[in-house]
């Protein structure tokens, strides 16, 4: 009797692992373009460490170089740098915004970041996923998309909702040389 007891328990211990594999391992139908991550997040190199854990004013500020005012409204804001002994090495940010109007007018100036309209915008490099709530940028979805030519900032704005989607990412600041 016991050892029927054991063999069933084997039994079920083994398919409730087998469940667990498949639904961890399954994309529900999902294309890897609609797959995401939680939140922002870059591979990580050996001897690197990952810091996530910035305040949504501390992203705004570092991606537009202001302070956000009474009216920029963050809805979502994430950003995750790499670093190892040398500093910083990659960075990414994403953020979701209701803007201002003065700050969806600084950003639409082209003399501002350099963004200017595209129907072709360039997609995240391979080692950065980006949250599950920050739209893939393409055209025909009903939003104006802006980037920079040759950099990797992107803004996608919905004037409907007022919703702005904005992302950008790089590569550490080099150290100074000593003298």
């Amino acid at each position: 009797m016991k050892t029927d007891l054991r063999i069933l328990a084997g039994i079920i211990a083994a398919a409730a692992l087998a469940g667990g594999i498949h639904l961890s391992t399954r994309d529900g139908g999902q294309t890897e373009e609609k797959k995401a991550a939680p939140s922002a997040s870059l591979l990580r190199s050996p001897g690197e460490r990952l810091r996530t854990d910035w305040p949504a004013e501390d992203v705004f500020r570092r991606a537009f170089w202001r302070h956000p005012q009474a009216d920029d409204k963050i809805v979502e804001a994430v950003r995750t740098e790499s670093s190892g002994a040398d500093g910083v090495s990659r960075w990414v940010w994403f953020m979701k915004i209701h803007p201002s109007a003065a700050l969806l007018r600084d950003l639409r100036d082209p003399a501002t970041f350099g963004l200017v309209a595209t129907a072709r915008p360039s997609a995240l490099p391979e080692e950065i996923s980006r949250p599950v709530w920050f739209p893939v940028a393409r055209a025909g979805t009903g939003m104006e998309v802006l980037q920079h030519p040759t950099q990797p900032l992107t803004l996608q704005y919905h004037a409907e909702d007022n919703l702005l989607y904005a992302s950008d990412h790089g590569r550490g600041f080099s150290k100074g040389y000593a003298d």
